[in-house]
């Protein structure tokens, strides 16, 4: 089943944890964010694995509208590639959880209407900060999202310690990793 036919039946707010497959994961973001953009809402993407300027080009070959799009991009500045606009904040590291939690934050209050926030890749996270860190930002990010309606993606590769501390504060969690194993099987 699409993971969005899943994401429908919760309302309009919800937090979502999709777990999946790393070969999955580039395709089942590009699903997310094109169903998110077809409903004009305001979009935070979260970008912990490629810079903005790599996902914008992807999303707009793909013929998505990236124009409702405010990036956070926790990659570029380490990788030396910033280039300044509009809908970007950049974030120096990956391992600043505070000026992410905060870049996060701000969207919310700034934002009063219905919107989306997606996170590309959370165990990406845990390269550069503890488990328990990412834990706790998980957290806080799920916590303060409330009225939103919050997709974050995380590799099934990174373990299921990690995932199963995180999954318990998602009003739902989508393995496709599982459907993926069960659909080899047969």
């Amino acid at each position: 089943m699409d993971v969005c036919e899943k994401l429908k039946g919760l309302g309009e707010n919800y937090s979502a944890l999709i777990v999946t497959p790393i070969s999955l994961l580039k395709d089942e973001l590009l699903h997310v964010v094109r169903k998110a953009t077809g409903t004009g809402l305001p979009i935070l993407l979260l970008t912990l694995n490629k810079p903005q300027e790599a996902l914008d080009e992807q999303f707009r070959a793909e013929g998505i509208d990236t124009s409702k799009i405010l990036y956070v991009d926790c990659i570029a500045k380490s990788l030396g590639t910033v280039t300044r606009k509009k809908n970007v904040i950049h974030i120096e590291h990956a391992s600043d959880l505070t000026s992410i939690n905060i870049a996060v934050s701000e969207f919310i209050e700034k934002i009063k209407t219905e919107k989306f926030i997606i996170i590309d890749a959370l165990a990406t996270l845990l390269i550069y900060n503890s488990e328990d860190m990412v834990v706790k930002f998980v957290r806080s990010v799920v916590q303060s999202a409330r009225g939103s309606r919050l997709i974050c993606f995380t590799p099934s590769a990174k373990g299921l310690s990690f995932i199963e501390k995180i999954s318990v504060y998602f009003d739902e969690v989508v393995d496709l990793s599982a459907e993926e194993n069960a659909s080899q099987s047969r």
